[in-house]
Parts: C-alpha cells; sequence; structure tokens
C-alpha cells in the first residue's frame, strides 16, 4: 500500500482482534446494522478477495468458520 494512504484495518487496535492466524485478522463491524457483524480481512493489502493468493483464501474461510462457531455460542 502506497505510504500516502492509511489501512484502517491497520489501525485497528489488537485487543479488537476476535480471531486471526499468520494471514487473517478478524475484529467486529464498528458500525455494524446487525449484531455480532463481523469483518475478516487479510494481513497482506489486497484489493478484493480475487487478489487472495490460495492460502489466504483458506485462512478466510477458516475464520469465517471459527468466527461463525463463536457467534453461534455467544448468540
Amino acid at each position: 500500500m502506497p505510504p500516502d494512504l492509511k489501512c484502517p484495518f491497520c489501525a485497528t487496535p489488537d485487543e479488537e482482534t476476535v480471531w486471526s492466524n499468520e494471514l487473517v485478522v478478524a475484529f467486529r463491524d464498528r458500525f455494524a446494522v446487525s449484531r455480532g457483524h463481523t469483518l475478516l480481512v487479510t494481513v497482506r493489502h489486497i484489493e478484493t478477495y480475487f487478489d487472495a493468493n490460495p492460502w489466504e483464501q483458506q485462512a478466510l474461510w477458516q475464520g469465517v468458520e471459527a468466527v461463525k462457531r463463536a457467534l453461534d455460542t455467544s448468540h
């Protein structure tokens, strides 16, 4: 990412992370429309899901599964 652009996801404090691995970070949406809405983003800056490499795509789906299980328990 060019240094003149600030990534809003990189500014998210670590304590807001609800799940992560070496490729993906998940955190609750600060402006959620629905309860429990969670954002999953790759650590590497990419524009779309389709720019993610196969390992990042797999890690994103692992995160989806993990976050869903946690939400099913808490909500």
